[in-house]
């Protein structure tokens, strides 16, 4: 289930918030209109990837739309979760990275 879609104009700042999902997302915040969309993940913008928001997890993918750039922003699908579930478990600290180097998940131990 998608949770918030985000606008962005041609040089990538927010032009726009749209809440749609179940999950309060700490990006539908009015604040955040302008700010390049780099900074507010954390990373360079790719086609699709992880971002963290009020220290819960997300998965997004940038489309192109008449023009204009959309990003897609979902709590479904990801294996955080798991992560999560998992963690709770261990007494020793664990820390997770994607393939590119980019920090997914910790657990706080």
């Amino acid at each position: 289930m998608l949770d918030l879609i985000i606008k962005l104009d041609n040089e990538c700042r927010i032009k726009a918030l749209q809440q749609v999902g179940r999950h309060p997302v700490l990006l539908a915040d009015t604040q955040l209109i302008g700010r390049e969309i780099d900074h507010v993940l954390g990373a360079p913008l790719k086609e699709y990837g992880m971002v963290e928001l009020d220290n819960n997890f997300y998965r997004y993918q940038c489309a192109a739309e008449a023009g204009e750039k959309v990003l897609y922003v979902s709590s479904d699908g990801v294996l955080l979760e798991f992560y999560q579930q998992i963690s709770r478990l261990m007494s020793e600290g664990v820390q997770v990275y994607d393939r590119n180097g980019y920090f997914l998940f910790a657990n706080g131990k």
